[in-house]
C-alpha cells in the first residue's frame, strides 16, 4: 500500500500548530503573572496595614483597634495585634499606678522618719526657750508646731502657695 501526501501541507500544519502553542504558552505567561501580582497584592496589603498600626502604636497611641474585616490568618492576626495593645495599655496603666503608690508610700515614710526628730528637736528648743524666760516666745514656738502639725495631717494632695509659705514661715521661726 502506497499513499503519497503532500509535506507543504503538513509543514504549514505543524507551522500553524507551533503559532497556537506559542501563543497559548505567552498568554498562560501572561496570565501566572498576573495571578501572582494579584496573590501578591492581596497578602501585601494587609501587612502594610498592619505595619502601619504598630508603628502608630509604637510612637505611643494606645488606643491603635484594627478593624477585622477577614476571617484569614489576617484576621486572626488583628485580633490578636488588637488585644496586645489592650494588654500593653493596661500594664503601662498598672506600672504607673505602683509607681504612684510607690512615691506616696515613699514620702509617707520619709514624713514619718522626720516628724519625730522635728519634733523632739522643737520641744526641746521650747524646753531651753522656757529655762531662759522667754515664755512669750516659747508661746509662739507652741502656734508655730501646731500649725505645722495640723497642717501635716491635713492629708491634701493640693495645697495653695499661701500655706506653703505660711509653712515655712513657722518652720523658720522655730528654727530660729
Amino acid at each position: 500500500l502506497v499513499g503519497i501526501v503532500d509535506a507543504d501541507g503538513i509543514r504549514s500544519k505543524v507551522a500553524q500548530l507551533k503559532e497556537d502553542l506559542y501563543a497559548v504558552l505567552v498568554l498562560e505567561l501572561v496570565m501566572a503573572a498576573f495571578l501572582s501580582l494579584m496573590l501578591s497584592f492581596q497578602v501585601n496589603k494587609p501587612i502594610k496595614e498592619l505595619m502601619g498600626y504598630m508603628k502608630k502604636v509604637e510612637g505611643g497611641n494606645l488606643s491603635v483597634q484594627i478593624p477585622v474585616r477577614r476571617k484569614d490568618e489576617f484576621g486572626q492576626l488583628s485580633m490578636q495585634f488588637n488585644h496586645m495593645v489592650e494588654q500593653l495599655d493596661d500594664l503601662i496603666r498598672e506600672v504607673y499606678e505602683v509607681k504612684a503608690s510607690e512615691r506616696e508610700a515613699q514620702i509617707a515614710a520619709m514624713r514619718a522618719q522626720m516628724n519625730p526628730h522635728f519634733l523632739y528637736n522643737t520641744l526641746d528648743g521650747i524646753s531651753w526657750t522656757v529655762n531662759f524666760g522667754k515664755n512669750d516666745e516659747a508661746c509662739e514656738m507652741i502656734a508655730c508646731l501646731g500649725d505645722i502639725l495640723r497642717y501635716s495631717i491635713k492629708g491634701s494632695e493640693f495645697v495653695t502657695v499661701r500655706d506653703e509659705v505660711q509653712q515655712a514661715a513657722n518652720y523658720l521661726y522655730i528654727q530660729k
